[in-house]
Formats: structure tokens, C-alpha cells, sequence
């Protein structure tokens, strides 16, 4: 893997802020957080779903460049829109840094009663977090995956995949756990909320934490470009000078 990030490094030596040219296709939605300050967070994506910092949500230090930080009553609204319906083949990433869950549960993102991406505590070991990829109405509730966990106080790469017949929980680039899943998400008119778990029923179910790189797509994306992008192919390239503190820092954080 070490020799992947520098060659990721490498190649774009004396550029500054250009994307890998990964298939963009069907991508909805896309938050860097490298804004630093106001309180308009940029969907990257092309789309223009740029969201607004609620409350106490602020800037702070990313997996790469900077973050958004969000607390028990801060976190980052979009407005809804048509482009963020999905259908049955849907993927859902994101990087996460967690403090703490305010009562054991929470959510990195998501729309009320249509999908999210959902954080528990429920039955996992002390200091560990569960993650579970939802599409409503058509997925189980409570959940049933048990092996995807992430560590409080640690960055990880955290991923959601629905193919039309499967549903994929990956966790730094690795496949974890998975389960039949066939059907689409029901339609919902909610905001798209990062940050806490805004279903009408669960406004409590909050977190102090740092999201980094939340992407939404209208497709399944494949093992090769989960890897592919954990491993920092869909970051943006910073200068030389700072790339390789860029890359050092991810792969110590791992």
C-alpha cells in the first residue's frame, strides 16, 4: 500500500488542487471541508448541493487539508433535491474521526427514513463504533453486521456499497462484512444532514467528531476503486512541498 500513496504522490508533483481522474460517473455529491472559515461547506461533486454549518459544526484539521467539525448540536445541512434520490445501486464513503457518540448512537450522514450512513455503539467492544450502510424501507432494522468497527480517537475510512442484490460494508479499503439487499430507497423531501442522525424520532442521536471527504454516489462502486480511493486517489494534490506531509500523515494515521 505504501508504495501506492507514493505513487499517487509522485505523479502529480508540482500541481496544486487537481483531482484524480477516477470515473466521476453518477457522483451526487462530494465534501472536501477545505473551506477554513464561513459557513458554506462546497459540494465538489458539479452538482452544487453546497451545504451550510449549522450551530456549533466548524472547520478544523482533515485527512487531508482541512475538515468539518461537528458536536453535539453542530452539523452540516443541504438542502434536498432531486439529484439526491438514489436508486438501488447506491455507495456512500466517508473518513471519520470520532470522539464520542452522546448516547451510543449517531449517524456520519444522511436523509431521514431514506438512507444513511449509521454509528452505534450497541454490543461493540469498549471504544469501538459499528458502521451500517442503510437504504429505507428496504433494509433491516436493527442492524445485523457485526464486524465492520472502527476505534474512537483513530481516522478510518469508512464506505457503504448497495449492488442492486448485495449490500457491502468496507472499512479502510476492506471488505468487512455483507448481506443480500435488493430494492431502492423510499422517496423523502428532508434536508441531507451531516453530522447526526436527523430521522424525527432520533434528533438526540449526535457526536463530537471530524468528518473528512464525504462522497454520495447514484452507483456501485467496485472493490478496485474502494481501495483505490481509500488509498487517497480521490484526494486533492497539493503542492509539492506539501504532499509529502499530505501522505505521511495518512499513513500514520492508519
Amino acid at each position: 500500500m505504501a508504495k501506492r500513496l507514493q505513487w499517487f504522490a509522485l505523479v502529480f508533483v508540482g500541481f496544486t488542487s487537481v483531482a484524480f481522474a477516477q470515473n466521476k460517473d453518477a457522483l451526487v455529491l462530494y465534501m472536501q471541508f477545505n473551506e477554513g472559515a464561513g459557513a458554506t461547506a462546497k459540494d465538489s461533486s458539479g452538482n452544487k448541493h453546497d451545504g451550510k454549518l449549522m450551530k456549533e459544526a466548524s472547520w478544523g484539521d482533515g485527512i487531508d487539508g482541512g475538515g468539518l467539525v461537528v458536536t453535539n448540536v453542530g452539523y452540516v445541512e443541504v438542502d434536498t433535491h432531486d439529484d439526491l434520490a438514489l436508486g438501488d445501486k447506491a455507495t456512500f464513503e466517508a473518513w471519520i474521526n470520532i470522539e464520542g457518540l452522546l448516547d451510543g448512537y449517531s449517524a456520519i450522514y444522511g436523509k431521514a427514513d431514506t438512507y444513511m450512513m449509521h454509528l452505534d455503539q450497541e454490543g461493540r467492544p469498549a471504544g469501538m463504533v459499528g458502521v451500517e450502510p442503510y437504504l429505507w424501507p428496504t433494509v433491516e432494522w436493527p442492524p445485523v453486521f457485526k464486524k465492520n468497527i472502527i476505534a474512537i480517537g483513530e481516522w478510518h475510512y469508512v464506505a457503504g456499497v448497495f449492488t442492486g442484490t448485495n449490500r457491502q460494508v468496507y472499512v479502510d479499503g476492506e471488505l468487512t462484512d455483507e448481506g443480500p439487499h435488493t430494492g431502492a430507497p423510499g422517496a423523502s423531501g428532508v434536508p441531507f444532514s451531516i453530522g447526526y442522525d436527523n430521522r424525527g424520532c432520533c434528533a438526540a442521536r449526535r457526536m463530537n467528531a471530524t468528518i473528512d471527504e464525504v462522497r454520495v454516489w447514484n452507483r456501485a462502486l467496485s472493490a478496485d476503486e474502494i481501495a483505490e480511493n481509500y488509498e487517497g486517489a480521490f484526494l486533492a494534490v497539493q503542492p509539492a512541498d506539501k504532499a509529502a506531509t499530505t501522505w505521511a500523515a495518512l499513513k500514520s494515521s492508519r
